[in-house]
Protein backbone atom coordinates (compact mmCIF):
# COMPACT_ATOMS: atom_id res chain seq x y z
CA UNK A 1 0.00 0.00 0.00
CA UNK A 2 1.16 3.33 -0.80
CA UNK A 3 2.40 5.68 1.85
CA UNK A 4 0.52 9.07 1.48
CA UNK A 5 0.62 12.29 4.02
CA UNK A 6 -1.97 14.09 5.34
CA UNK A 7 -0.85 17.99 4.79
CA UNK A 8 -2.94 20.86 6.02
CA UNK A 9 -2.51 21.94 2.02
CA UNK A 10 -4.79 18.86 0.88
CA UNK A 11 -6.86 18.65 4.06
CA UNK A 12 -7.66 22.52 2.69
CA UNK A 13 -8.36 21.56 -0.78
CA UNK A 14 -10.28 18.77 -0.22
CA UNK A 15 -12.49 19.82 2.74
CA UNK A 16 -12.76 23.71 1.36
CA UNK A 17 -15.72 23.81 -0.95
CA UNK A 18 -17.75 21.56 1.38
CA UNK A 19 -16.78 23.90 4.38
CA UNK A 20 -17.66 27.24 2.08
CA UNK A 21 -20.63 26.30 1.29
CA UNK A 22 -22.21 25.17 4.27
CA UNK A 23 -21.12 28.11 6.44
CA UNK A 24 -22.41 30.39 3.09
CA UNK A 25 -25.89 29.19 4.80
CA UNK A 26 -25.45 28.44 8.67
CA UNK A 27 -27.15 31.04 9.69
CA UNK A 28 -30.59 29.93 7.13
CA UNK A 29 -31.40 26.69 5.81
CA UNK A 30 -28.70 24.50 6.38
CA UNK A 31 -28.36 25.70 10.60
CA UNK A 32 -32.60 24.50 10.29
CA UNK A 33 -31.33 20.78 9.29
CA UNK A 34 -29.16 20.69 12.42
CA UNK A 35 -30.74 18.86 15.26
CA UNK A 36 -28.86 20.50 18.22
CA UNK A 37 -26.09 21.49 19.59
CA UNK A 38 -24.52 17.59 20.19
CA UNK A 39 -26.10 15.11 17.61
CA UNK A 40 -25.27 11.68 16.61
CA UNK A 41 -23.48 11.53 13.38
CA UNK A 42 -23.64 8.18 11.38
CA UNK A 43 -21.05 7.83 9.30
CA UNK A 44 -21.06 4.99 6.32
CA UNK A 45 -17.13 4.26 5.50
CA UNK A 46 -15.32 5.98 8.32
CA UNK A 47 -15.38 4.84 12.30
CA UNK A 48 -16.50 7.18 15.13
CA UNK A 49 -13.20 8.12 16.19
CA UNK A 50 -12.14 9.16 12.88
CA UNK A 51 -15.58 11.11 12.51
CA UNK A 52 -14.71 13.19 15.73
CA UNK A 53 -10.80 13.99 14.86
CA UNK A 54 -12.46 15.29 11.93
CA UNK A 55 -14.80 17.39 13.34
CA UNK A 56 -12.20 18.69 15.57
CA UNK A 57 -9.74 19.43 13.15
CA UNK A 58 -12.36 21.00 11.05
CA UNK A 59 -13.37 23.44 13.91
CA UNK A 60 -9.87 24.25 14.07
CA UNK A 61 -9.34 24.85 10.80
CA UNK A 62 -11.87 26.83 10.04
CA UNK A 63 -12.76 28.66 13.57
CA UNK A 64 -16.31 30.26 13.72
CA UNK A 65 -17.55 31.54 16.54
CA UNK A 66 -21.11 30.02 18.06
CA UNK A 67 -21.23 27.80 14.75
CA UNK A 68 -22.90 24.64 16.10
CA UNK A 69 -20.56 21.01 15.41
CA UNK A 70 -23.76 19.90 13.79
CA UNK A 71 -23.30 22.64 11.07
CA UNK A 72 -19.59 21.30 11.08
CA UNK A 73 -20.69 17.42 10.82
CA UNK A 74 -21.83 18.18 6.97
CA UNK A 75 -18.32 18.65 6.63
CA UNK A 76 -16.76 15.67 7.92
CA UNK A 77 -20.62 13.94 6.29
CA UNK A 78 -19.26 15.11 3.02
CA UNK A 79 -15.74 13.49 4.16
CA UNK A 80 -17.19 10.30 4.81
CA UNK A 81 -18.62 10.19 1.24
CA UNK A 82 -15.39 10.71 -0.34
CA UNK A 83 -14.12 8.07 1.69
CA UNK A 84 -15.70 5.69 0.02
CA UNK A 85 -12.52 6.27 -2.44
CA UNK A 86 -9.67 4.36 -1.01
CA UNK A 87 -6.86 6.91 -1.84
CA UNK A 88 -9.02 9.37 0.16
CA UNK A 89 -9.82 7.00 2.88
CA UNK A 90 -6.09 6.09 3.51
CA UNK A 91 -5.07 9.49 3.06
CA UNK A 92 -7.52 10.63 5.97
CA UNK A 93 -7.16 7.81 8.19
CA UNK A 94 -3.39 7.98 7.89
CA UNK A 95 -3.75 12.01 8.99
CA UNK A 96 -6.00 10.89 11.89
CA UNK A 97 -3.16 8.41 12.93
CA UNK A 98 -0.50 10.63 12.84
CA UNK A 99 -2.29 13.12 15.21
CA UNK A 100 -3.05 10.11 17.83
CA UNK A 101 0.90 8.86 17.26
CA UNK A 102 2.00 12.54 17.70
CA UNK A 103 -0.31 12.76 20.97
CA UNK A 104 0.67 9.69 22.72
CA UNK A 105 -2.23 7.62 21.30
CA UNK A 106 -5.20 10.13 21.44
CA UNK A 107 -5.52 13.17 20.03
CA UNK A 108 -9.02 14.04 21.11
CA UNK A 109 -7.70 14.04 24.65
CA UNK A 110 -5.23 16.83 24.57
CA UNK A 111 -5.85 19.94 25.42
CA UNK A 112 -7.78 22.09 22.80
CA UNK A 113 -5.45 24.72 22.40
CA UNK A 114 -2.94 21.66 22.53
CA UNK A 115 -4.95 20.15 19.44
CA UNK A 116 -4.71 23.55 17.67
CA UNK A 117 -0.90 22.99 17.85
CA UNK A 118 -0.45 20.12 16.24
CA UNK A 119 -2.68 20.94 13.38
CA UNK A 120 -1.10 24.01 12.89
CA UNK A 121 1.92 22.36 12.47
CA UNK A 122 1.08 20.09 9.52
Amino acid sequence: MPSTSLSRRTFLKTTGGALVGTLAFASGPIALLAPSRSWAMPLDVLGSHDGEVLLQVTKHLFPHPGLEDAVYAFVVKDLDRAAEAEATRTLLQGGIKALDDDASGDWLALATNDQYLRVASL
